[in-house]
This record gives structure tokens, sequence and C-alpha cells, in this order.
């Protein structure tokens, strides 16, 4: 779904409006409130994901749970570098690899068979809308929780947020995962 599309133009009214409606039932800011207006933020973003492509969220929820588990292994094995480091290396090869074989898939088979003279008809395989970006919040994430400049999320539900929230889906920009932190407890 495009940002200039009339479908976003209605979704982005309705996620106003029950924004809006929100905030005002929940002037009192505390933890409950916090939890809910993120677990909103996380339905609507995949409710975004949704209407534009089910296939999108299928990759977006696949690795957002690969990166909630490398990263927690990081911090468990902080201790130990080379473990740490085989981590970090295995959540950065799903990362990439699944964005190396979304994007150039197409490409490698196409030009492999050329030069096999194979008369098999490459199809365009699909590619998830904003794979780039939320690939690139993946590897950002996992970095710096191996440069321990922040430990990893404790909260699936946090990450997943982080990963898939609609306005930066689109067009960026890769925020880094403090950051975000910091603003959704704002």
């Amino acid at each position: 779904m495009s940002f200039t599309s009339f479908r976003f133009l209605i979704f982005f009214g309705v996620i106003y409006i029950i924004n809006w409606c929100h905030a005002g039932i929940c002037k009192i800011r505390n933890d409950k409130t916090v939890r809910m207006y993120k677990m909103l933020l996380l339905l609507e973003s995949y409710a975004f994901i949704l209407i534009s492509d089910w296939k999108t969220a299928i990759s977006l929820i696949v690795l957002t749970i690969v990166c909630y588990m490398v990263a927690i292994g990081i911090d468990k094995r902080r201790k130990n570098l080379n473990i740490s480091r085989m981590i970090l290396s295995f959540g950065l090869i799903i990362a990439i690899g699944q964005l190396c074989f979304f994007k150039y898939y197409d490409f490698v088979a196409d030009n492999v068979c050329k030069i096999l003279n194979l008369s098999y008809t490459v199809k365009n395989l699909y590619a998830p809308f904003g794979i780039s970006f939320f690939t690139f919040s993946a590897v950002a994430y996992l970095v710096d929780v191996y440069r321990k400049k922040y430990a990893a999320y404790n909260n699936f539900f946090d990450l997943a947020t982080y990963m898939a929230f609609f306005p930066k889906l689109l067009s960026g920009p890769i925020t880094r995962p403090e950051k975000f932190k910091k603003q959704i407890q704002n």
C-alpha cells in the first residue's frame, strides 16, 4: 500500500481516530497504558502489513522471531566471545540471506539457466515490500546488542513493534532500537 493511495488515506484516518481515542481515554500515563499503547502500535503496524500483503507479514514475523532468539542468545553468552560471535553470525546470515534470496534469486537463477543452456524459464520471485528496511533494522539491532550498546529486548512484542512500525517500513529511516524504545516509553 502506497502512502499516496486512497487506501492508505482511509487506513491512516482510522488509525488516527483509534490513537486519538486511546490518548483521550488514557490521560494518566502508567505502565498499563504504555503497554496497551505499545500493543496498539503493534496491531496497527501488522494491520498495515496484512492489508498491503500477507506474505510480507510472514517474512517479517520469521525475521523478528530469529532476531529475538539470537539477541537473547548473545546476551546470555556474553562471557564467551566466540560463542556470542557465532550466534551473531547466524542471525546476520539469516537476515541478510533472506534479503539476498528475495532480491537476487531471479537474477542468479536466470543467469545460471542461460549459462547452462537450460530451457527453464525463471518466474519472478515475490519480494516482500520494505524487506530492505526491516532487514537492516534487524542487522542494526543484532550488532548493537553484540557491541553491548544495550541489552536485548526482554519483551518479544517490543522488538516486534520496533521491526514492524508501519510509518518507517516503506521509506525509513532505519532507526536505532534504543531511540525507538525511548520514544515509545515517552
